[in-house]
């Protein structure tokens, strides 16, 4: 199987399932109140929007974590969760609190579910990458 960033091209594709899948989940089904109350869904999005860029988010996790975790040189299931973690904190949940502080369409509601999205996805897309490496 080829590899990218030293991972089985195969646990990459896995991690990007699995992140997708648990947003599907999250905000689908568990917190779809929030983001009524948030008033996201109130427009449609477009088709290209929601089948071409959504499915690519969770690919580019996916690629970013692999690259990271190469580079840092993780080994073991604790050093990828930890490594998750970290960029889950670092840099998505630093955006999220971003968007919260100087967009007022962000409710504090929301943001807690997507911040917790964020600790949900990027440990556990490391954990399964820590499968497929070398």
């Amino acid at each position: 199987m080829p590899r990218i960033f030293g991972h089985n091209l195969l646990f990459v594709l896995l991690a990007a399932i699995a992140i997708y899948l648990v947003g599907f989940v999250w905000y689908m089904l568990l917190f779809a109140g929030a983001m009524g109350d948030a008033g996201v869904g109130d427009t449609a999005t477009a088709d290209w929007r929601m089948f071409g860029v959504g499915p690519l988010t969770p690919v580019l996790y996916a690629l970013g974590l692999a690259a990271i975790a190469s580079k840092a040189g993780a080994a073991g299931l604790m050093a990828y969760a930890k490594l998750g973690l970290v960029c889950a904190v670092g840099f998505t949940i630093a955006t999220e609190l971003a968007d919260f502080a100087y967009d007022a369409r962000y409710t504090t509601a929301l943001t807690l579910v997507d911040v917790a999205h964020q600790l949900v996805i990027l440990p556990l897309g490391a954990v399964i990458l820590s499968f497929g490496r070398k």
